[in-house]
């Protein structure tokens, strides 16, 4: 099957879809050019458009209800995500819905995404104006049996020019900064509750200058120069727990750690931090600690 065309045009209930050209042929380098998508419901919203996205598909597969295609690249994506409390159910189970799935590779350049998240303890936002980032995810397989269940043989994502703000009022700041993480192993599995259970290797994460603040009752500031991490497992169900966490790590390394915390009452500074935990030893440039003064 093999078809080429323009001004693809449709609406399901809420959703509108809208495509300039497109160019499509069976296991082929396909594209779509001018997509346009928005979805209104509920006092949710989503909004996208993308220049270019090219792909090769199975369009067997996609016609048996599934969905099947390789080497998918997306240039440039706009993203406005507005979702609130009440409708987040509703979601989940949408998700759970996901239809059976299998991508060999996924690659998103230059992303520009605003999502909000509105509820009774506030409002959650991530922007994130990608100029030089790049999500990149592989072997991606979605199963339906007996729950929905989500892997992933690796995800790097890098970040820059990324900020969270949580409806506590903690937020990340990567700012002029960039986060570049490779994750291997991902795991995202529905359980018998219907909540998701998620896990995953950090095989490799390098950090510059980013800023975490609002930590904490004394809102305390967080600020990180430099920092290596590698082979480092997370788990949903110890992710807020750290001595958990880093207890059932038996071979992580952390490098060039450098860095600063302040808040309220104690100032903390140190430079060129390591620890590997295959043979407990930790290392150190230097490190100080003092006091904060009063300010009365």
């Amino acid at each position: 099957l093999t078809a080429k065309g323009n001004s693809l045009d449709i609406t399901d209930g809420f959703a509108h879809l809208k495509i300039k050209d497109l160019d499509l042929a069976d296991h082929q380098i396909s594209s779509f050019e001018n997509i346009t998508y928005t979805k209104k419901s509920g006092g949710d919203s989503i909004h996208v458009n993308i220049p270019k996205l090219e792909w090769v598909p199975d369009i067997n597969a996609i016609i048996d209800g599934k969905v099947m295609a390789d080497d998918i690249r997306i240039n440039s994506p706009v993203i406005h995500i507005d979702v609130t409390q009440k409708n987040e159910i509703e979601t989940i189970k949408k998700i759970s819905l996901w239809p059976e799935t299998k991508i060999g590779k996924l690659i998103i350049e230059h992303p520009n995404l605003e999502f909000t998240k509105k509820s009774d303890r506030g409002t959650a936002k991530i922007n994130w104006k990608g100029t030089d980032n790049v999500f990149e995810l592989e072997d991606l397989n979605i199963s339906k049996h007996p729950q929905t269940h989500f892997t992933a043989g690796k995800i790097r994502l890098s970040l820059h020019h990324f900020l969270y703000s949580s409806a506590k009022g903690r937020t990340f700041d990567a700012g002029d900064g960039q986060l570049n993480v490779l994750l291997s192993k991902v795991e995202l599995e529905q359980n018998e509750a219907n909540e998701w259970d998620w896990k995953a290797i950090i095989s490799k994460l390098e950090a510059k200058k980013f800023v975490i603040d609002s930590l904490g009752k004394q809102a305390g500031k967080l600020a990180i120069n430099s920092a290596r991490l590698s082979d480092f497992s997370v788990v949903s169900s110890s992710l807020l727990n750290l001595r958990e966490l880093i207890t059932n790590n038996t071979k992580f390394k952390l490098d060039e750690l450098t860095g600063s915390y302040y808040n309220n009452k104690n100032q903390f500074n140190w430079y060129n931090t390591g620890y590997d935990k295959n043979t407990r030893f930790f290392s150190a440039d230097s490190f100080s600690y003092r006091p904060t003064q009063d300010k009365r």
